[in-house]
């Protein structure tokens, strides 16, 4: 019995000193009961006063911002709307031209850029067929309406 008790106390000890030697970090995450969690940086307040100067990134939103008929109706709008340009077309070119831009508090489109292109002609005609989409229905952050960053690629197929 003394034994067994005697090797308890070691095991505590040996426990003890482990936990001292430990960071603080590595002391909350070993802490029984508790759970590991990886925690995102959280962006600044929204303030109706400067809405439009932080933009949210997608992963931040409560609701991501929809197209007027969801997916479909984005594929749809980009498929009736977009039209081969004429030199890319002779030329056999083709490709996926990858966008960014803005989706305002107001469901706007703007700042359309080209991250990733393929031909000036199919650079141009991809923002210029984003730049023309109706509005969305906004993203949502605490029951606001938020501006946010959305990246779409727009195909070309011949």
């Amino acid at each position: 019995m003394l034994k067994r008790h005697s090797l308890s106390i070691i095991i505590v000890l040996a426990t003890v000193f482990i936990m001292m030697s430990l960071p603080l970090s590595a002391q909350k995450r070993h802490h029984r009961g508790a759970s590991t969690k990886v925690q995102l940086p959280t962006p600044p307040p929204h303030h109706p006063e400067v809405a439009e100067e932080h933009v949210y990134d997608l992963w931040y939103v409560d609701e991501e911002p929809r197209f007027p008929g969801g997916e479909r109706g984005l594929l749809r709008y980009i498929n009736s709307h977009r039209e081969y340009p004429q030199e890319a077309y002779e030329n056999g070119i083709s490709g996926r031209v990858l966008c960014s831009f803005t989706i305002s508090s107001d469901g706007t489109v703007c700042n359309v850029q080209v991250i990733r292109g393929v031909e000036p002609s199919l650079d141009r005609e991809a923002v210029r067929v984003i730049s023309s989409m109706p509005r969305w229905i906004p993203a949502i952050v605490s029951d606001q309406a938020v501006p946010v960053y959305y990246v779409l690629p727009i195909p070309f197929r011949l």
